[in-house]
């Protein structure tokens, strides 16, 4: 009874992310690594996400990255480095020709995934990847 009780406080303390799972066995880096959608996306509260093309984001264990961006008949492609901040509470990424971009992890679970991004102006865009 003793240990129940003990495992359901650490359960209940131990989230990192604002919205997901509060415990889970995998690590952040096995969360993070795979083949993702990108499959919503909000800039300043609003669902923008038909504005945008589809996108697909290879996120590779040796800590690389290539995103694809798909208009129609025409892709733009995107590679680089990848690492989280010291509390693995940040995912950033840093291009082929040297661009870093910094994203507040908001949810890191196995099949999904929510970045937030501020821009200049303060106003976020929120990436949601689904796998």
């Amino acid at each position: 009874l003793i240990a129940m009780l003990a495992l359901t406080a650490i359960m209940t303390s131990c989230t990192k992310y604002e919205e997901g799972s509060k415990f889970t066995f995998l690590t952040a880096k096995m969360r993070m690594v795979g083949e993702w959608t990108v499959t919503n996306i909000t800039y300043d509260n609003n669902d923008v996400t038909s504005s945008y093309p589809d996108i697909s984001i290879s996120i590779k264990d040796d800590q690389t990255y290539s995103l694809k961006w798909n208009y129609g008949a025409f892709s733009l492609t995107e590679t680089g480095a990848w690492a989280f901040n010291a509390d693995k509470t940040t995912f950033i990424t840093t291009s082929s020709n040297n661009v870093v971009t910094e994203r507040t992890i908001l949810m890191l679970k196995n099949k999904m995934v929510k970045l937030k991004e501020l821009d200049g102006n303060g106003l976020s865009t929120v990436w949601t990847l689904e796998q």
